[in-house]
């Protein structure tokens, strides 16, 4: 139980300094991230390296930017949690982006000109675990669109969601990057309950049916493989896990790989298809904070290839488009830019 004495500075701490402590109903504030550059959906740039990751507190120490801009990516993805703002407060979550945005070693990499794109969990969404009952998630949406530097008249601005699809550089050499949005639909976990939306299911299966990139990355905020944890997952949706499985089974892709955030800790995942398709998934989060008592017991993951990274971490996409047999290194490096989790998968032409 909390002694009184500390309940102040908890709820000051959790609202982070630019909340102004237990202030409420603050006057939304505009987002300024005009550094932040948001690239075209069809883009002729080649991308050799993209990094991406997850769970960042606006009101923490940012170590990991400096080493991620060492890194000299040619794309950043946010797989959720750019921010902590947990509010339905639009003026603390307006805030709390421009904190993001200006939090030093962040700005830092914004100003290389990085192209930056990605997708919202629950905390930057609003809420803890939340989904489509969360009262201001038309306004967290365009909050979120804002500090990616979203454009005013972007279709993403206007549909149930913010899903979307990029695709990068010149044919034979082709990435395409699907974001999901695992919250604006999102009902309570059930055997029958949907996490994407009737609206978001035509759009996907429709990306997933057009064979227009050499590599697919599909990008979620929450763990799509592993089934067994006592956290959130798409298994926790059973039919929705299944009936996206059965797309990825069925598509015409041969290089498909699967990002997601969300559990504090880094890990690979790897799950072979009835079609023979296999699977990778690698899961990035902590780039603030950490899992502070990892025990295995909570965390089973019998898909899991190699060990679990439990301290702040990254990942890294490093394609290989130039050697005899195209490849990517799918890693998770932690804070001293050791790649602690590495898997080589074979670009299958």
């Amino acid at each position: 139980m909390l002694r009184p004495a500390l309940l102040p500075f908890i709820a000051f701490s959790l609202l982070g300094a630019c909340t102004h402590g237990v202030e409420k109903n603050l006057e939304p504030v505009l987002v300024e991230a005009k550094t932040t550059v948001a690239p075209p959906r069809e883009s002729p740039l080649l991308l050799h390296k993209i990094a991406f990751g997850s769970c960042n507190r606006q009101n923490l120490p940012q170590p990991m930017w400096r080493k991620i801009l060492e890194e000299k990516p040619e794309l950043w993805i946010w797989m959720g949690d750019a921010i902590y703002a947990d509010t339905q407060d639009m003026g603390i979550m307006s805030r709390k982006y421009n904190q993001q945005l200006n939090q030093p070693e962040y700005a830092g990499f914004l100003a290389t000109g990085t192209p930056i794109i990605g997708t919202y969990d629950d905390h930057d969404f609003g809420a803890n675990d939340a989904g489509k009952e969360y009262p201001k998630k038309a306004e967290a949406k365009q909050y979120f669109l804002d500090f990616l530097n979203e454009p005013k008249d972007s279709p993403r601005r206007n549909q149930p969601g913010i899903y979307t699809s990029y695709r990068f550089g010149p044919e034979g050499k082709r990435v395409k990057v699907i974001l999901t949005d695992t919250r604006y639909n999102r009902e309570s976990p059930g055997a029958e309950a949907d996490i994407l939306g009737k609206e978001q299911w035509i759009w996907l299966e429709k990306e997933l049916s057009t064979l227009d990139s050499e590599l697919l990355v599909l990008v979620s905020g929450t763990q799509i493989l592993p089934f067994e944890h006592d956290f959130e997952k798409w298994a926790n949706f059973p039919k929705a896990r299944e009936k996206l499985l059965g797309l990825l089974s069925a598509s015409a892709y041969k290089n498909i790989i699967l990002l997601s955030g969300d559990r504090h800790l880094g890990e690979l995942s790897q799950l072979k298809l009835p079609s023979g398709k296999v699977l990778w998934e690698a899961t990035s989060s902590g780039l603030t904070h950490s899992y502070r008592d990892y025990t295995p017991k909570r965390n089973k993951n019998s898909l899991r290839s190699g060990d679990v990274l439990a301290r702040l971490n990254y990942g890294v996409l490093n394609i290989d488009w130039e050697s005899s047999k195209p490849h990517v290194d799918l890693e998770v490096r932690d804070i001293n830019k050791q790649s602690i989790l590495k898997q080589t998968i074979e670009l299958q032409r």
